[in-house]
């Protein structure tokens, strides 16, 4: 049961946000996960940036996660993405 409800497909979302969206809801990411959706060019870049209130933290109390952004890079040639 819960590897299904944590497939993508499943995931919870305020009702009010996706009415106020529609189809444009995809655009608009919403959450409390550890990076907050900063830039996306669709094909080409996603940056997240590191959430400063995300509330988990490591043994020694340190707050997560430790690295300030992650950038991803899409490429349409599987050539060079190899």
């Amino acid at each position: 049961m819960l590897s299904i409800l944590s497939m993508q497909y499943c995931s919870i979302v305020p009702q009010k946000i996706v009415e106020h969206y529609g189809k444009d809801f995809s655009r608009h990411p919403i959450g409390t996960g550890a990076f907050t959706f900063k830039v996306w060019k669709e094909n080409e870049v996603l940056i997240l940036t590191k959430n400063k209130n995300y509330f988990e933290r490591n043994a020694q109390n340190q707050q997560l996660p430790f690295i300030d952004g992650v950038k991803v890079t899409f490429m349409d040639n599987k050539r060079n993405e190899f």
